[in-house]
């Protein structure tokens, strides 16, 4: 469909690197790239490299055919103000899960 969701939470603010724990669902067309990136001024984005299962990220994810749930977590630098997912696709609810957990576990620090 050539969408683009844009999904972005803020960091509190830390002295030491923060890390980033979620479940990421994996199975997505080809087409449909996950991007993860982070700033320290709300201008200028970054890609973050993570760990998806055994696979390190660094830059946009597609993957098809796997269908499956894996554990994904990435080290968030000191000085990041901001986290955010984009996904040039339609999956908004998978970018709506990942804001929640982001939230519960990071921000709230609720598991």
């Amino acid at each position: 469909n050539a969408r683009t969701a844009i999904l972005t939470v803020p960091v509190p603010v830390s002295a030491r690197p923060l890390r980033l724990s979620w479940q990421q669902f994996v199975d997505t067309e080809t087409s449909d790239a996950l991007t993860l990136q982070v700033t320290g001024d709300g201008t200028t984005w970054t890609a973050l490299p993570y760990r998806l299962g055994t696979e390190t990220v660094d830059g946009p994810y597609a993957v098809s055919g796997l269908r499956r749930w894996q554990s994904a977590s990435a080290e968030v630098p000191v000085g990041t103000t901001a986290v955010r997912w984009t996904l040039a696709a339609m999956a908004l609810l998978v970018l709506a899960f990942f804001g929640s957990k982001f939230v519960l576990e990071l921000v709230l620090r609720r598991a």
